[in-house]
């Protein structure tokens, strides 16, 4: 009788155990699933600000063309791909082309050398028309996991191409200034 009893304890005490662990494992299924569904939220919403970040610029200061960065650092993350996004607000159709011309650190943690070898694309053209104002990439960097932090100045130079002319002019040379940082590690695993 008490082989019974010490039976059937052992396997109640077994089932309260895989019921434990299948409702473990569905909590765990369904964090993950928010995690994911957050970091697609997350790029979405970065695209938005970025573009709300360029209107604002062009109200400030009625520029032809204005870049990330140029009105203050803007932040890039080591570890993958960064983007210096560019807008722009044609008087008529162009094709504008955008130039990386010179880079430099603004702080002692970085040279010329590590910045130089994080280049991707160091020049994008486009023909715009008046009223595209999407945001376009000219300059792409991959900094790498272990880039040390600080800052860097870049140096671009914007030409203009008018559709019925052949003369290409520069119309701007603005300068853009990043700052490399890390983000903790809560953020950078849901990003």
């Amino acid at each position: 009788m008490n082989n019974r009893r010490a039976a059937i304890e052992l396997s109640m005490g077994t089932i309260v155990i895989i019921v434990l662990g299948v409702t473990m494992l569905i909590l765990g299924m369904v964090l993950v699933r928010a995690v994911m569904c957050s970091a697609i939220g997350l790029t979405e919403e970065t695209g938005k600000k970025a573009s709300a970040e360029l209107e604002k610029y062009f109200e400030e200061r009625g520029e032809e063309v204005v870049c990330i960065g140029e009105s203050g650092e803007a932040s890039v993350i080591p570890g993958g791909r960064n983007y210096i996004w560019c807008s722009f607000d044609a008087p008529e159709e162009a094709e504008y082309t955008i130039t990386l011309k010179d880079y430099s650190p603004t702080t002692s943690t970085l040279s010329k050398n590590a910045i130089k070898s994080w280049i991707i694309k160091s020049e994008g053209r486009w023909t715009i028309s008046p009223g595209d104002k999407k945001a376009k990439a000219p300059i792409i960097f991959n900094i790498p996991k272990n880039a040390p932090e600080g800052g860097l100045g870049l140096t671009l130079e914007v030409k203009r191409k008018l559709k019925g002319s052949g003369q290409t002019e520069v119309i701007l040379s603005p300068e853009v200034y990043l700052k490399v940082t890390r983000v903790g590690f809560v953020r950078s695993a849901i990003c």
